[in-house]
């Protein structure tokens, strides 16, 4: 999945350019149709098991939120994820109207640093494991959500500087530390929660990090708006791409605790 990961957005650059952005959006939808096809296609049966009674989905629901909010470790990783997703939404809701209306970057150039980033996060998996090894769970998610956050504070800087390194920067350093969170958040909650919970204390923390996606979104799009209002596009943007950066930055203080839960 990385690997694909890693062209897509080089691709979708070129066909921007070659094509528009319309044919370009129409591919991207039928990828979606193609990709439906093939679970579609998929064959499903699974070997004979001995099926447990059928339980309430508000049950199931109401089990896993109580499992969650008693493990302390767990409600401060879940916590950050959420102040992380909310930050880096709205640095992803601004990074593209600051790098085209403000930095002139070309849809081809913008694909191909979003490429490398892609290319950074399957890094991060392959190395994900000496940087656990080496650090512990805790300090791993702790360090790998404050750089994943606190790296697009680089972007803005291209008002100052050239703009590319500094994207580049950004998109690695995000993108690895990405992968290093996913990995150690998961392998965490496997050694945390008991099987028969995983499924149901997983989709707790789920409703709530990725609740917070559309809010950071909606944040950024209005901070974007009210700054560049007051103090025109090219400061304000750079402004409220700061301000989702240390948003985002910021989680890796909900998981600090006066000790670690190793």
């Amino acid at each position: 999945q990385q690997a694909v990961a890693t062209g897509a957005p080089g691709l979708a650059g070129l066909l921007i350019t070659l094509l528009s952005a319309p044919f370009a959006i129409t591919v991207d939808a039928l990828s979606f149709l193609v990709s439906g096809l093939l679970i579609t296609a998929t064959d499903s049966s699974q070997p004979s098991s001995t099926v447990s009674p059928r339980r309430s989905l508000l049950r199931d629901a109401e089990e896993g939120i109580r499992f969650l909010v008693r493990d302390r470790a767990l409600v401060r990783i879940t916590i950050g994820a959420a102040i992380s997703n909310v930050g880096i939404m709205m640095a992803l809701a601004l990074q593209l109207l600051f790098l085209y209306r403000v930095m002139r970057l070309s849809p081809v150039v913008v694909g191909v640093c979003f490429a490398v980033g892609s290319l950074a996060s399957l890094v991060g998996a392959v190395y994900n494991r000496r940087i656990m090894n080496r650090l512990g769970i805790y300090r791993t998610l702790v360090l790998s959500t404050f750089i994943e956050g606190i790296a697009y504070i680089l972007i803005p800087a291209g008002t100052v500087l050239t703009v590319i390194p500094l994207l580049l920067g950004a998109l690695v350093l995000s993108g690895f530390f990405n992968t290093t969170w996913n990995v150690s958040v998961t392998t965490f909650r496997q050694t945390r929660i008991a099987p028969r919970l995983m499924g149901r204390v997983g989709a707790a923390g789920r409703v709530i990090g990725y609740g917070a996606l559309p809010v950071g979104s909606l944040l950024g799009g209005l901070l974007g708006q009210a700054l560049s209002a007051r103090l025109g596009e090219r400061t304000g943007l750079a402004l409220a791409l700061v301000v989702a950066a240390l948003v985002a930055g910021s989680s890796a203080l909900a998981i600090l605790g006066r000790r670690s839960f190793d």
